[in-house]
Order: C-alpha cells, then sequence, then structure tokens
C-alpha cells in the first residue's frame, strides 16, 4: 500500500492541474447565465399570479406605480422597486436540476406552481418566470418559462404576495397644507394665522393641530370591497388643502367594528382602523379652547 502513494499523489495532482487549466482556458465560457436580466428602470408592468388564480397587475406611468385598470388608486412604489431590485440581482445561478420530473416536484410547471411573474416594458416582456418550493430559508426553487433548467435562488414566495392590498399605498388619503376642515354634522376648524378656529371661535390650538395631523396623516388597512350596512349612518369630512377642497366619507362597518372611508379624489373604499376613526369623529368639546383661571382664582 505504502508503495502506490506516489502513485495516487500524482493522479490527484493531475486532475488539480487539469481543473486549473479547463478554469483559466475556458473560465468565461464555464460562467452561468444570469436567471434574469433587465433594468430596473425598465419595468412598466410588474404582474404577480399564484396557485390560487389571484393576481395583482401593476402598472407605472409618468405619476408612478398604480393598479391595472385604476390609474388613480396608487400602488407602494418603495415596496415594488425593493422587489425589482432584489429580482434582478439574483445572480448566476447553475441549473440544480433540468427533468421534466424535477420542475413537477419543484412546482414551477405552468399547471402547478407558486408563483409566477411577469416583467415587461410597454413594448417587451422581459421576463416570465414560476416560483416554486423552498429549498432553505429565504431561498426558492425557479425555472424561467422559456427554459427547462430549476434553479435555486436568494429569494421568498412571501415577498411577491397575489394580494392588491399587500401592494397598495396605505398612505393614498394623505394630504398636505389643510387650511379648513369641516365634520358636516358637527364642528368646523379653519385656519387663522398661525392657530386654528373652532366654529368662529379660538379652538384648543395643540387638540386642533393633532386634529389636522390625524386627517393629513391618514393611513387605511386596505382596501374594502364587501357590502356596506347602509342603515349605519354616513358621516362626512369636507377639507380644504392646497388643491381645492374635497369629501371624505366615513361609516362603521359594524358595532365595534373598523370603518370604510371613502374619498372623492380616489376611487375605491378602503378600510380604516376603528381608533382612527374615532379619534377623527369626536364631538366639538374636545377641540374648544380650555379656559385658563387668573392670578386672583376667577376664571377667564
Amino acid at each position: 500500500m505504502m508503495a502506490r502513494l506516489p502513485l495516487l499523489a500524482g493522479i490527484l495532482i493531475a486532475q488539480l492541474l487539469l481543473i486549473s487549466a479547463v478554469q483559466l482556458l475556458g473560465g468565461d465560457d464555464a460562467e452561468a447565465e444570469p436567471f434574469l436580466s433587465f433594468e430596473v428602470e425598465q419595468i412598466t408592468e410588474f404582474t404577480i399570479a399564484d396557485s390560487a388564480e389571484q393576481t395583482v397587475e401593476l402598472r407605472r406611468n409618468a405619476e408612478g406605480w398604480h393598479f391595472a385598470g385604476s390609474a388613480d388608486v396608487p400602488a407602494d412604489a418603495d415596496k415594488i422597486v425593493e422587489v425589482l431590485e432584489k429580482l434582478s440581482n439574483l445572480g448566476s445561478p447553475w441549473p440544480v436540476a433540468t427533468s421534466a420530473a424535477s420542475q413537477t416536484r419543484f412546482e414551477v410547471t405552468a399547471d402547478n406552481y407558486q408563483r409566477n411573474i411577469r416583467l415587461a416594458t410597454a413594448e417587451e416582456l422581459l421576463a416570465d418566470f414560476y416560483l416554486g418550493t423552498s429549498p432553505g430559508y429565504r431561498r426558492v426553487h425557479a425555472r424561467n418559462v422559456a427554459d427547462d433548467d430549476v434553479y435555486s435562488v436568494d429569494f421568498a414566495n412571501f415577498e411577491v404576495p397575489a394580494l392588491v392590498d399587500n401592494w397598495l399605498d396605505k398612505s393614498l388619503l394623505q394630504t398636505q397644507d389643510i387650511t379648513a376642515i369641516t365634520l358636516t354634522d358637527g364642528w368646523s376648524l379653519t385656519r387663522d394665522g398661525a392657530g386654528w378656529l373652532l366654529n368662529g371661535e379660538p379652538a384648543d390650538a395643540e387638540n386642533a393641530q393633532r386634529m389636522v395631523d390625524r386627517i393629513a396623516q391618514l393611513r387605511v388597512l386596505g382596501r374594502h370591497d364587501s357590502a356596506i350596512d347602509t342603515a349605519i349612518p354616513t358621516r362626512a369630512l369636507r377639507i380644504v388643502d392646497a388643491l381645492g377642497d374635497y369629501i371624505l366619507t366615513i361609516r362603521q362597518l359594524a358595532t365595534d367594528g373598523d370603518y370604510a372611508v371613502a374619498s372623492e379624489r380616489i376611487s375605491g373604499t378602503y378600510t380604516l382602523a376603528s381608533y382612527i376613526a374615532e379619534q377623527i369623529l369626536v364631538d366639538a368639546t374636545e377641540l374648544e379652547a380650555v379656559e385658563t383661571a387668573t392670578a386672583g382664582g376667577g376664571v377667564d
């Protein structure tokens, strides 16, 4: 056995030299192609479908990202760009399988997939691929529609949900530069220099500003597509801002439940958390200026 060691060592050295030679002489040819090849700035259409036949279609125009068929309903541009950047940097993995059986096992076929992602410009489809099972933490099996090879890429299905609410810009009802707010069945706030008037009289400065900020920074929970109980009365806020005036309507969905909110400026009805709605639909007494005691103990 000892006599054979020099021979075995020689064979090992020869193999290592051969591998090095192949890498040096044919390294460029041996490099894997990138799984996806596109620039984020190119993409104007981003479509996500899942196995439950749910689909989200996102589009980009001069104003930004929105939902197909609803150009006035903004999508979450920051989230979209973050996901596109990650997809554009998946790198050049080597395939982990190439057979039809493996495509079925890894759930990356036209009839069995967990996600189908399509990325396009207005003129050209740049990527069309399936995401399937996960081989490990934050990794997923992936296959381009036009390719039989299956890859394991650094991504996860939860990053591309096929639900509209996950891509909705939750700040879509926000505004700025408010100069007046009227709760049509209650009170009216109007800007007076650096302060606010409540029904024509000085309001509590802190509470009035807090109310204005609540409305200016309004965030919804998601869309509300279900039927609304019309027996529950609707309340309305007329808001004046830098763009003019508009109406927000708010209605409770059920006793002790969340609220539905709609704006004249954006199509659709959205869900508003109950605690936010209840902080807005307050009585005038919560906005009134607090009387202060005089130095002699009286009340102004």
